[in-house]
């Protein structure tokens, strides 16, 4: 089967569940809610067919192995762990959204959203919402060890929140580079090696302390090093260099610096 004709059936899907939710509600939600849940739900269906549990647990278990044999030993282990809800958001919110344009652009679904009621951001809320359930699916065997380990299990909403916010950033660091490559269908392959170099460069496997001080404003402009501050100051038991006020002011930067720099999206829309 050709790969618009597997879309169109997702598509198909998608419009069954669309007129039901309609039924059930009865026409109490306005159209725009509707229009992000059916958004969100086709993506929750085109990423469980496309998911690789094996292939996760795998990466998931050789990079632990890496950190326990070859660099800290089980000491660092704590520290690998809790760096995955950031690591995890980051890079799921970055790829993800990568393919999903791609794979829109590459069966003609852009120009489907073109000529329908959906605008960009209902379109971007739809892909967020989506991919909640995939990062749930990213981080469960983290946090089923980490539970293990002397942490609060108060700390594991923060944990999640940071994931989340993690996969925020990511999403936007991904729209933010879109524009700039063309082919649209070869996105991955510009953004992914740009977001996975941030993502090993900034200090989120090892804390901000142990980096030596000259590198350490370099380090504060990558996105992702408070995020990593933050996630071990949640977990306990570490005393950062960066107090909860400059991980707040950091992060509403970088937040309102992709959020400009995504904007320009807003005007074009899907063309």
């Amino acid at each position: 089967m050709r790969l618009r004709d597997i879309y169109w059936r997702l598509m198909e899907k998608y419009w069954r569940l669309y007129v039901l939710l309609r039924k059930l509600f009865l026409r109490r939600l306005p159209d725009r809610v509707y229009r992000i849940i059916g958004v969100a739900s086709m993506q929750v269906i085109l990423w469980w067919r496309r998911k690789s549990p094996l292939g996760q647990l795998f990466g998931f278990l050789l990079g632990m192995l890496f950190f326990v044999g070859f660099w800290g030993g089980p000491t660092l282990l704590r520290d690998y762990l809790i760096a995955s809800f950031i690591a995890g958001g980051w890079s799921l919110g970055s790829s993800s959204v990568a393919r999903i344009l791609e794979w829109d652009w590459a069966t003609g679904q852009r120009e489907v959203y073109v000529a329908s009621p959906l605008t960009f951001s209902e379109y971007l809320l739809g892909i967020l919402i989506s991919l909640i359930p995939a990062l749930i699916f990213e981080i469960w065997l983290p946090l089923a060890l980490i539970l293990m380990m002397d942490i609060s299990i108060s700390s594991i909403p923060w944990l999640f929140t940071l994931a989340l916010i993690s996969l925020v950033l990511g999403m936007l660091a991904t729209l933010a580079i879109a524009p700039h490559v063309k082919p649209k269908s070869r996105l991955s392959i510009v953004t992914n090696p740009v977001t996975n170099f941030i993502l090993m460069l900034s200090p989120v496997f090892y804390p901000l302390s142990l980096t030596p001080w000259p590198m350490r404003p370099l380090l504060l402009l990558l996105p992702v090093t408070p995020l990593g501050e933050a996630a071990r100051i949640a977990a306990g038991g570490y005393m950062s260099v960066l107090s909860p006020l400059d991980i707040v002011f950091l992060l509403s930067f970088w937040i309102a610096v992709l959020t400009l720099a995504v904007s320009s999206l807003h005007k074009w829309g899907f063309e």
